[in-house]
């Protein structure tokens, strides 16, 4: 008969039964005759939805549902000392937040009550009551045991992918399709097809990446046909069951660098070296005439003068700054320019015009 951890798979043929999922039967009300049950294969987080016990116990009799037991991991059934701390701690947190609900699960089925006592944990813990309901959830599908919110780590310490193990990651953007990740045995077809069609001919007859994995599917990944009157026909698999071109690129080049050798694609020829690849030497500019090079420096002083005139009431008149053009070749300074306005292309043209006009007068002035 009925019981709690029992799943309800709706028979193929039968189109009378309330429910197209399969169900898991997670809480029995004997007293209002109801019993919940909670979608297995739906990915929104739900609450457990009360049926009438006798209609659903009728379906089980009448063969219009198929009752199985919830296979539970075995993971779940090991002892305390089979995890690391730090995943007891998160499990017995989770547990911690849920207990209340728990506690009183006869509420928490139905939606009357339900409602209340989740804003009640979610006011209470900070959470959102669907990250609530997500925990209890959790905690139906693993059998209502408390290894249940350790979460789902079935695939941990799986050292090669399955057959049919679906690539993992984000959506692609231009294809409908997800792929699947690639197996030892693919990687070992990968391997074989480019030393049949790449590596082991010679340049000029080694077929391009794309060809070789065109190929690879063509005799690998495709089904021959025959039809009664003897015309054959190759089917192609679909994309989620195949390798990607961008994975066989990626092993190809793993490939590639293990054995040191690169086929025609992946070989520069020596102008393309020298253009894009080869070091470039510097050139010194030697200077072998005073005048033949001059530079110029700015130095903004970080001081403020104040008039002399002025200087009881210390009028301030600005931070000068400095400009000086030395020549290269002696390391004198041919011009200066000494200014109160801020560093400016202005302040460089009175500095070179020093640079150019004799110093004689310039001088004389300064005296």
């Amino acid at each position: 008969m009925l019981s709690v951890n029992s799943v309800l798979v709706p028979a193929e043929a039968n189109v009378e039964v309330t429910f197209t999922s399969n169900m898991l039967v997670v809480y029995i009300d004997r007293h209002s005759k109801q019993v919940c049950l909670l979608p297995l294969d739906e990915k929104r987080q739900r609450k457990p939805k009360p049926y009438p016990f006798k209609v659903i116990a009728g379906l089980v009799e009448a063969e219009a549902v198929i009752k199985a037991q919830l296979d539970i991991p075995t993971y779940h059934l090991l002892e305390d000392s089979s995890f690391t701390t730090s995943r007891i701690v998160k499990r017995n947190e989770r547990y911690q937040i849920i207990s209340p609900i728990i506690s009183e699960i006869h509420r928490y089925m139905f939606p009357r009550y339900g409602r209340s006592i989740v804003a009640q944990v979610a006011q209470k813990t900070g959470m959102q009551p669907t990250a609530i309901v997500r925990l209890m959830n959790m905690w139906f599908y693993g059998g209502q045991t408390i290894n249940a919110l350790l979460g789902d780590y079935s695939q941990v310490g799986i050292t090669s992918p399955g057959k049919n193990a679906r690539k993992v990651g984000a959506k692609r953007k231009n294809s409908p399709f997800v792929g699947r990740a690639i197996t030892e045995q693919d990687i070992a077809k990968i391997r074989r097809f480019l030393n049949k069609y790449v590596l082991t001919r010679k340049i000029e007859e080694q077929m391009t990446l794309q060809g070789a994995y065109d190929e690879m599917l063509d005799l690998e990944y495709s089904t021959l046909l025959v039809a009664a009157n003897g015309r054959k026909k190759v089917v192609a698999w679909s994309d989620d069951d195949i390798p990607s071109y961008s994975q066989f690129y990626y092993h190809a080049r793993k490939y590639f660098d293990e054995q040191k050798k690169y086929p025609r694609q992946f070989q520069v020829t020596a102008a393309a070296y020298q253009k894009d690849h080869a070091g470039r030497t510097a050139t010194i500019e030697r200077i072998n005439r005073p005048g033949e090079l001059f530079q110029i420096d700015e130095t903004p002083f970080d001081v403020v003068l104040v008039a002399n005139r002025f200087s009881i009431t210390g009028l301030c008149v600005g931070s000068p700054t400095l400009y000086l053009v030395y020549d290269v070749h002696s390391n004198l300074v041919v011009g200066i320019h000494l200014t109160l306005n801020p560093p400016s292309w202005e302040g460089m043209r009175q500095a070179l015009l020093n640079a150019f006009l004799p110093k004689v007068s310039f001088v004389s002035g300064m005296e």
